[in-house]
């Protein structure tokens, strides 16, 4: 009987992480435009194959590495909220509630979610891993995103909280 399996990888120690900017509409000091340094952790849960492996480390490790790389030192912005967003020539410009934000197109990030939280960056973690990881074994994987030290937010393909 081959019983399922989870294997953790942990962005403090591998070293898994990115800097970013944000901004929160319509949530009072979260308006103005600051950052965190994010930490990005992963759980995978799966039948072990013939190697008695639920996935190689390695393969999870360079898939979230190239997706902090890509946020990293960036403006985060929602691409599915009640900011307008519009890229015109090299410029990001966004609007909202008489508030207007121009940036140059190479310093942002565009996420399909609703706003810029910890919460919907696990999400869209989780959707970018999930189209490079699809080996038959693994059951669900789980992102994880702190935000602050003791402040992370889960994302998991099989709907419970990550644990």
């Amino acid at each position: 009987m081959t019983v399922p399996m989870s294997v953790e990888i942990d962005g403090h120690g591998a070293g898994i992480h990115f800097s970013a900017a944000h901004f929160l509409v319509d949530v009072d000091k979260c308006e103005r435009v600051h950052g965190h340094n994010y930490i990005v952790s992963a759980r995978v849960r799966g039948v072990p194959d013939a190697s008695g492996m639920v996935i190689d480390f390695t393969v999870v490790k360079r898939v979230l590495r190239e997706i902090a790389d890509s946020m990293d030192h960036h403006v985060l912005v929602p691409g599915d909220g009640v900011l307008t967003v519009d890229v015109v020539d090299d410029e990001v410009r966004m609007e909202h509630d008489g508030r207007r934000y121009v940036l140059p197109a190479r310093d942002v990030v565009v996420l399909d979610v609703p706003a810029i939280t910890a919460e919907n960056l696990a999400v869209s973690i989780l959707r970018r891993v999930m189209s490079e990881i699809t080996a038959d074994n693994i059951e669900s994987i789980a992102i994880g995103v702190e935000e602050g030290p003791g402040q992370t937010a889960w994302a998991n393909s099989g709907g419970s909280d990550g644990q």
